[in-house]
């Protein structure tokens, strides 16, 4: 008993702060539901060996789980279990049978996620410990000689059953988990049941150690919910750390109010004594253009005179790209220019497509760069389609994130959108 509330004081306290409302970890599926089978050893009075056990002291069992997913690291789970322990011991002509069903609450600890978040596989494999508490509920019997010696939940000599005995179980074990697809995962599982209780095999001595069992078992998991997301699979920074997001939230508008305080020097420089100089950039920005479009009249050249295919197969970044601020995926006007470049190209080249790759640098989760990443594309795209009228079949979106720098050390290269073309 005193086990028992110890290990339910240790459950409380790690799902007391999971109950706080989080908006980050909104639309994850959390409820799953699992079918295993497996075999069932004994660790009792009655065993040929200590540690390793024969064949012919393994039986099946199989069960159900019922799980809930507080974060990527912690969640509960309550199992069924139902099988039978067979157990010998030769020198002895001693062997035993037992029936039995075991009903458990046990957490469920990722060891992968708690212990290396960043680690790349944790959406596609989780290492998990178990650590519960329940009950076991039993009949056993132990033969001598061939003839019965001693039974438990039996009368009449062992020939008819009566009640069970119940005892308090603590399971302790070790998993792993594989994302096979959004709504199904594979599980293999070891678990050692400390019972309270030395008659699991019907030999019940004094000073004798309480009676342990093991069962290994592979089972299939179904996640349950109407979301695409699990929250097992989950990023841990995001989903537990969500002050992380508030504060790049604050960071964005810091940004952005940068942003507006540039856009307002730059508009006072336009009228300032530097006209000139604005100007004479202005002019080195346009002969670069003009270099830009005799490149591109070579390319359609050479693009007219052999078949379409070698340009798509080539995949060159003939363009320039569309660089960002931080945390942005506002066009300023240099950029509009390089964007307009592309249109004019376009036009210049009906034959040929422009696929636009979004890139953004380190900083920050992966998850929240991927998605920039695209939404930066996007930016490029639609200036593109509604300002250049470009046809839309002849453009394509794609986002990388981190994965594809230019630059180790000077992350704003990193912020951009590349033009790569490809064969219409």
């Amino acid at each position: 008993m005193r086990l028992f509330l110890a290990i339910s004081v240790v459950l409380c306290l790690l799902t007391q702060p999971v109950f706080s409302q989080n908006p980050v970890s909104a639309g994850f599926n959390r409820v799953s539901f699992g079918v295993d089978a497996g075999v069932m050893i004994p660790f009792t009075d009655v065993k040929q060996r200590d540690y390793f056990p024969k064949f012919d002291e393994m039986s099946f069992g199989g069960g159900l789980k019922l799980g809930y997913q507080f974060t990527p690291v912690f969640g509960l789970r309550g199992q069924f279990l139902i099988g039978k322990l067979d157990g010998r011991n030769d020198s002895q002509n001693r062997n035993f049978e037992t029936e039995l069903w075991d009903v458990n609450l046990s957490g469920v600890f990722s060891f992968s996620k708690l212990f290396s978040p960043r680690w790349s596989k944790n959406d596609r494999i989780d290492i998990y410990g178990v650590l519960g508490v329940g009950m076991v509920s039993y009949r056993s019997k132990v033969f001598l000689n061939g003839e019965l010696e001693r039974s438990y939940g039996y009368t009449d000599n062992g020939q008819e059953k009566d009640n069970r005995l119940n005892d308090l179980t603590v399971p302790v074990g070790l998993g792993v988990h594989f994302n096979l697809s959004p709504r199904l995962d594979l599980g293999i599982e070891s678990t050692f049941r400390f019972t309270q209780t030395d008659k699991l095999d019907a030999v019940s001595r004094v000073f004798s150690k309480n009676d342990v069992y093991n069962y290994t078992s592979v089972g299939l998991i179904i996640k349950l919910g109407s979301q695409t997301r699990s929250m097992r699979w989950a990023s841990p920074s995001v989903v537990m750390y969500p002050g992380d997001v508030n504060r790049m939230e604050f960071i964005t508008e810091r940004i952005s109010e940068v942003d507006r305080r540039i856009e307002i020097i730059d508009h006072r420089l336009e009228e300032s004594t530097y006209d000139s100089e604005i100007s004479e950039l202005r002019q080195q920005v346009q002969a670069i253009d003009q270099r830009q479009n005799e490149l591109n009249n070579r390319m359609s050249t050479l693009a007219e005179s052999r078949p379409a295919a070698s340009v798509a197969e080539s995949s060159v970044a003939a363009l320039l790209s569309v660089y960002f601020r931080l945390n942005s995926a506002a066009i300023d006007n240099y950029n509009y220019e390089r964007i307009a470049s592309a249109a004019r190209f376009l036009y210049a080249n009906p034959e040929v497509g422009i696929e636009l790759v979004g890139h953004t640098d380190i900083t920050g989760p992966s998850a929240y760069n991927h998605e920039l990443s695209e939404r930066r594309a996007q930016a490029v795209y639609d200036v593109l389609i509604n300002d250049f009228k470009v046809d839309p079949a002849r453009l394509s979106i794609s986002h990388r994130g981190p994965d594809d720098p230019l630059s180790q050390q000077n992350l704003s290269i990193n912020r951009r959108v590349d033009f790569i073309i490809r064969s219409k």
